[in-house]
């Protein structure tokens, strides 16, 4: 079996009843979708974060995730670049949130399941 590396690129977005927080949902499965082909959405995560008090907060999250055709560390500038339009949008209608993490790594994928066309944009449409 022959393996090719990929880029995995995860956000981690904090599971809320508001319409905000739905779009951001929506809009990151579409722009994923339509950048790579598909994601994955793990929801109901319990997680726990930090706050800037320093309390320990529970939280629930949804983390999507996508795996790209770009490779790290060979392909990094992009992957940072694309994370960056990824954060600016989330960061303007989740405006709430101390902080939205977004994850990038390593994965490697059997050939036959790696061959994706690579289509870099990003619908920054609201």
């Amino acid at each position: 079996m022959s393996l090719v590396q990929r880029a995995r690129i995860e956000a981690y977005l904090p599971l809320k009843f508001d319409p905000a927080y739905q779009h951001a949902l929506d809009w990151l499965v579409l722009e994923f979708s339509y950048s790579f082909g598909g994601c994955t959405i793990l929801e109901h995560v319990a997680g726990y974060y930090l706050d800037q008090k320093g309390d320990i907060v529970p939280d629930r999250i949804n983390i999507v995730y996508t795996d790209t055709p770009l490779e790290l560390p060979r392909q990094q500038r992009l992957v940072e670049e694309y994370i960056a339009g990824l954060k600016t949008f989330l960061t303007k209608h989740l405006y709430q949130e101390e902080a939205i993490l977004i994850t990038a790594h390593s994965v490697f994928h059997d050939v036959y399941s790696a061959r994706h066309g690579l289509k870099l944009f990003i619908k920054l449409t609201a």
